[in-house]
């Protein structure tokens, strides 16, 4: 298969979709674009979209699937640079599919918010969750999100059954949810993480 990609200064068709660079929804109505033939489909066309927002190219091809996909989840702000850095992963990890990856990371995430919230060290990842239930780090009425990210966790990492998207779906919400309990929220009120009230 062999085709060139045709100039950005030709007009396309607009094309709505979030960076999976910078996290904007954008429409940019310029591409580079390619066209070639696909056995038993006949002429397709390819196109890399250039953001906005922040000039970083997104490829669509001929299936309409988007490189690299937007990020699952909203930013949360307001985090420790490790916790910043997982959660970043994790999200990352589902915009190319890589679910069991994604779950894997949510579950160390959760590890290292019980650690810095001063669980200390050298426990396991059941007892981890276990204390931040126990010090009110998990929402009321959230302590069955904490046993199924627990759950999910435990399958990704030790299981030979592989993590479909929904549930690494369920997965992440469950820990944005949890990030911006911990984290967000009390910075937006003027609490510090750790001046917390201990139940809500």
């Amino acid at each position: 298969m062999f085709f060139e990609w045709q100039n950005i200064h030709g007009s396309v068709t607009p094309r709505t979709y979030i960076c999976g660079y910078c996290g904007d929804k954008v429409g940019p109505d310029k591409a580079y674009f390619a066209e070639y033939d696909k056995p038993a489909i006949g002429r397709v066309q390819l196109f890399i979209y250039i953001c906005s927002s922040c000039r970083q190219p997104t490829y669509f091809d001929s299936d309409d699937r988007q490189w690299p996909g937007a990020a699952f989840g909203a930013r949360v702000h307001g985090l420790p640079p490790d916790v910043q850095e997982l959660y970043d992963e994790a999200r990352r990890c589902m915009s190319v599919s890589a679910y069991n990856t994604a779950v894997m990371a949510c579950r160390k995430l959760l590890m290292h918010v019980a650690h810095e919230r001063g669980a200390g060290e050298k426990k396991n990842f059941k007892q981890y969750v276990a204390w931040l239930v126990e010090n009110h780090y998990v929402p009321p009425g959230g302590e069955g999100w904490a046993d199924q990210i627990r759950g999910k966790g435990n399958e990704a990492n030790h299981e030979i059954d592989l993590i479909d998207q929904h549930t690494a779906e369920q997965v992440l919400s469950f820990t944005e949810f949890l990030l911006k309990f911990v984290y967000e929220l009390p910075a937006r009120v003027g609490l510090s993480a750790t001046n917390q009230p201990d139940a809500v």
